[in-house]
């Protein structure tokens, strides 16, 4: 069956999806063009005088594409700083969104395929999307846009929760 997604018709939602798209097609062969045609288009939706809620939708729609996709990560991160040196107003909203995703890292679990295959699956898609995401936060890293002060503390969390779980027996998994 094929998969139909919802086209949005107007409003701030119909430029995100047309955003999405521009940042979908991004690759290191069309670099320059597509970001001339994404800061285009974020000139445009910012120039609407959209509300600080839209702002953050695209803020999220940016983020989630950037940090989806391991292969691609150095390629976005680059793309996020340069949104950020144009865009000021979207480092508030980078934060939040950096702040919400850190809290992925808060829930780490085990299913074994032979208990819960459904499950299973849902936890490795979980996994796949932290390592990108860890992929993502380096690059921007790398890119002077996140601290590494904040990297190490992202570490140092994961280290200390690691080290919390070794010590249960039922959580060696985790």
């Amino acid at each position: 069956k094929t998969t139909e997604l919802e086209k949005k018709e107007e409003g701030v939602d119909k430029d995100i999806d047309e955003l999405r798209g521009l940042l979908n097609k991004l690759t290191s062969k069309n670099y320059e063009d597509m970001q001339k045609n994404i800061m285009t288009s974020l000139t445009n939706i910012i120039n609407k005088n959209c509300k600080e809620a839209d702002l953050e939708k695209i803020g999220e729609a940016i983020f989630e594409i950037g940090s989806i996709n391991k292969f691609w990560s150095a390629l976005y991160a680059k793309l996020y700083k340069c949104i950020l040196n144009a865009f000021p107003l979207m480092n508030t909203i980078y934060q939040k969104n950096f702040n919400n995703f850190m809290l992925l890292f808060n829930n780490i679990r085990f299913v074994s395929a032979e208990e819960n295959y459904d499950e299973f699956c849902k936890v490795n898609k979980e996994n796949e999307k932290r390592r990108s995401m860890g992929s993502f936060f380096v690059h921007l890293m790398n890119n002077e846009v996140i601290s590494e002060k904040a990297i190490f503390e992202l570490i140092e969390t994961l280290k200390n929760n690691m080290l919390t779980l070794i010590d249960q027996e039922n959580k060696k998994e985790e």
